[in-house]
């Protein structure tokens, strides 16, 4: 039984998200700079981890917030789906990676483009 009806794809709706607005990150390696916890953030990971339409992995240049970590964490403890999760890695990071790159997530935790 789903958690929630009425989220069907993995295409980001969020208007305030240029970058991303109207790409679909179903089974994607997103590289983002952070995300802004809100209240809904774990809530909206378990949903689409639940439903199969998670990105395949996060990759972030500074921290992750606490909520986005927490539904992120739950889904693989509860639900059993994973996604493979980095913070940290740096503004270079963010300059060496673009749309369509080849990127390696390794056991370690360390990233490799191209």
């Amino acid at each position: 039984m789903p958690l929630i009806s009425g989220v069907d794809s993995g295409v980001c709706q969020d208007h305030d998200n240029k970058d991303l607005f109207g790409h679909d990150l179903a089974d994607k390696i997103v590289c983002i700079p952070q995300t802004i916890g809100s209240s809904s953030a774990a809530t909206l990971f378990m949903i689409i981890l639940d439903k199969g339409i998670a990105p395949k992995a996060m990759l972030f240049a500074n921290h992750i917030d606490s909520l986005a970590a927490c539904g992120i964490l739950m889904g693989d403890n509860w639900l059993g789906k994973r996604i493979v999760t980095v913070d940290l890695l740096g503004d270079d990071f963010l300059d060496a990676v673009k749309t369509g790159d080849k990127v390696t997530v390794h056991e370690d935790g360390t990233i490799e483009v191209g």
